[in-house]
């Protein structure tokens, strides 16, 4: 579907995000079932960017995990 869209795509499974030493990426999959995977998206205009230009980069994230009931919030965040 990327590259229907003129976007680059690189997935990354378990041995390269380990090459790039993402260390806290692999220790959270390890509490879950599925194997971890970094999906790298990358759009290239047809034309060059100026020199100069702003450089925009977006990231998401999708990585979840159960801590057992730890919140990280401060309870005053729950009073309104």
């Amino acid at each position: 579907m990327a590259k229907e869209s003129g976007l680059s795509v690189d997935i990354l499974d378990e041995k390269r995000i380990a090459d790039l030493k993402m260390g806290a990426l692999l220790s959270v999959a390890q509490g879950g079932p599925e194997p971890p995977r970094m999906i790298v998206v990358t759009y290239t205009p047809a034309t060059p960017p100026k020199p100069g230009a702003p450089v925009i980069g977006l990231v998401g994230k999708a990585v979840t995990f159960d801590t057992g009931g730890i919140s990280i919030s401060p309870p005053t965040a729950w009073k309104k």
